[in-house]
């Protein structure tokens, strides 16, 4: 009778077996380590790469940013010069009222004073208005005070002195008087 000894084949299988499994551990293990050295490899390259676009974009942000300065300079500047322009236009206007309102005064005098009635000296300050001349009579005078009592720019007329003289044997009377004045727009 023969005996085969199958212990042998059965180590041999086991051997084999444990053998298959190391490798196949082996294998799982190196396709693990490289899935996972690709995800990482993937995962930095994505990084670096949004890294990379958020500079991009930083850069592109400071240069708008830079942009948007000099545009802000210059509408500071703008409202700088305008803010002048306005300033120069108001003195500008002032200058003119200021000019136009001795004329208008002069104007407004010399349509309302007799022909009897001469001024000597007008003197103006801050509005009121001072006023030296002579007059054939009383009644002359009178006329011109009421005359400028009537108008729209003359207010608070007010005879201060009157004295008669004479002149050449022609009666005269000298008078000093006082009123405000303020240019009224569209009396004409």
């Amino acid at each position: 009778m023969i005996k085969i000894n199958l212990s042998t084949i059965k180590k041999g299988v086991k051997k084999s077996k444990k053998k298959i499994e190391f490798q196949s551990q082996l294998i799982a293990a190196v396709a693990l380590i490289v899935i996972t050295v690709g995800g990482v490899g993937y995962g930095w390259m994505w990084l670096n790469s949004k890294v990379s676009r958020l500079e991009n974009e930083k850069v592109l942000a400071n240069k708008e940013l830079a942009s948007l300065k000099e545009q802000v300079k210059v509408v500071e500047n703008y409202e700088k010069d305008k803010k002048n322009f306005e300033e120069k236009i108001a003195v500008i206007e002032q200058l003119k009222k200021n000019q136009t309102g001795p004329v208008i005064m002069l104007d407004e005098i010399s349509k309302n004073i007799p022909e009897r009635v001469w001024l000597t000296k007008i003197t103006e300050s801050g509005g009121r208005i001072n006023m030296e001349g002579n007059a054939i009579s009383n009644t002359d005078l009178a006329s011109f005070i009421n005359n400028l009592k009537n108008t729209k720019g003359f207010s608070n007329v007010e005879l201060t002195e009157s004295k008669g003289a004479a002149e050449a044997n022609i009666p005269i009377y000298t008078f000093k008087m006082q009123c405000d004045f303020k240019v009224v727009m569209g009396a004409e």
